[in-house]
């Protein structure tokens, strides 16, 4: 299992591409990417975790809908006043 924190930290370039998102999206499609020595490189039995913070806070932006169209996405709000005094 791999995990990548705040995948959505990392600033994209002038062309609005974030290379740590596109290297993904490379090894989802095609299971693999390739070398310096243009070799390719197969990757099996491996899982991919990321999280992140919402787009809207400071620092953050968001991922392309390329790459969020080929992932599964679960979404876990901050917990109100009500929960927290369940919890704790």
């Amino acid at each position: 299992v791999l995990y990548l924190k705040d995948i959505n930290l990392p600033k994209p370039d002038m062309y609005n591409t974030c290379m740590l998102v596109a290297f993904l999206q490379q090894l989802l499609t095609f299971n693999g990417f390739y070398d310096e020595n243009l070799e390719f490189l197969r990757i099996q039995k491996i899982q991919i975790v990321c999280s992140m913070n919402a787009a809207t806070t400071v620092g953050r932006h968001p991922l392309s809908t390329r790459f969020t169209a080929s992932v599964r996405i679960g979404v876990v709000d901050y917990p109100d006043q009500k929960e927290l005094s369940t919890v704790y």
